[in-house]
């Protein structure tokens, strides 16, 4: 047990400033399910998962947590650093889908979050 706390016990964090968007509308997932791997329908509300945004060919673009809400939409963290890349990709989707006639649409957050991994 005592390794166990140990283990467990804070030291020494990193902080990540993280990226924070909502994906609206009823093709919401539709829309991250053609962006990252992971079943995003699958989420419960108020559930979350890790997973990958990934480019045509299947290549890692960046990781990013995806939750499904209990309040209708989809709440995304994604990584500060690789934010203006990761919007882009966001918007650029969100307009195709649109085109299409899909009901999307992605509201930026400008609210503070910072993620602490203890090390």
């Amino acid at each position: 047990l005592g390794s166990r706390l140990q283990a467990f016990s804070p030291a020494l964090c990193r902080p990540f400033s993280c990226a924070q968007t909502k994906i609206l509308g009823s093709d919401r997932v539709k829309l991250m399910e053609s962006l990252v791997v992971g079943d995003i329908a699958e989420l419960r509300p108020n559930q979350g998962t890790l997973s990958l945004f990934t480019n045509e060919a299947g290549g890692i673009l960046d990781d990013l947590i995806v939750t499904s809400t209990s309040e209708g939409h989809l709440y995304v963290v994604s990584n500060a650093g690789c934010w203006e890349k990761d919007l882009a990709l966001m918007q650029d989707k969100v307009r195709e889908l649109q085109n299409q006639g899909r009901d999307v649409g992605l509201e930026v957050l400008d609210n503070a979050l910072l993620a602490l991994q203890v090390l």
